[in-house]
């Protein structure tokens, strides 16, 4: 079963300290999108943080999970740009900015990087998102037996793709 999440945003736009109350804009922000069920770890601790620090900016949904005995961190986040229209194509990995490329049965392609102390997998989301998860340990040099499966991402993106 799939947990959706629904974010309603209400924002208040002032023009200034001193404007008068009719100049205040009220303006509602909704954002709806899947979350994932299945982890890849024992999960401690969830956070889900909404990051809209302009109504025509980028507008970012970053939820965590941890695992405080293990050190295991993963981070997902759906971003969006409001007014860039170019910012889907900015922002995936390019070139040799990736170690892999994987295709969904849908035609989604992902983008896998890899280093010693993360993990990622990227993507394009409906309506102009682009999504991530980022796997880590807290606390060390690298990733060790700790180490995620490719196909435990895959599965972490099929889990939420709206494709």
């Amino acid at each position: 079963m799939k947990k959706r999440l629904l974010f309603i945003a209400s924002t208040l736009l002032l023009g200034g300290c001193m404007q008068a109350q009719e100049d205040i804009t009220n303006i509602s922000i909704i954002h709806d999108f899947e979350i994932p069920t299945a982890l890849p770890f024992e999960v401690d601790q969830k956070q889900t943080i909404i990051d809209i620090q302009h109504v025509d900016g980028i507008h970012q949904y970053i939820t965590s999970y941890d695992n405080d005995e293990t050190g295991q961190f993963l981070k997902y986040t759906l971003s969006q740009h409001q007014t860039n229209e170019t910012f889907v194509h900015d922002t995936l990995p390019h070139n040799d900015r990736y170690d892999e490329i994987f295709q969904l049965d849908n035609g989604t392609i992902l983008y896998y990087l890899e280093g010693t102390q993360t993990q990622s997998i990227w993507w394009a989301e409906k309506d102009n998102y682009v999504a991530t998860f980022m796997y880590m340990l807290r606390d060390t040099d690298g990733l060790g037996d700790y180490k995620l499966e490719v196909d435990e991402l895959i599965d972490l993106v099929i889990q939420v793709h709206h494709g």
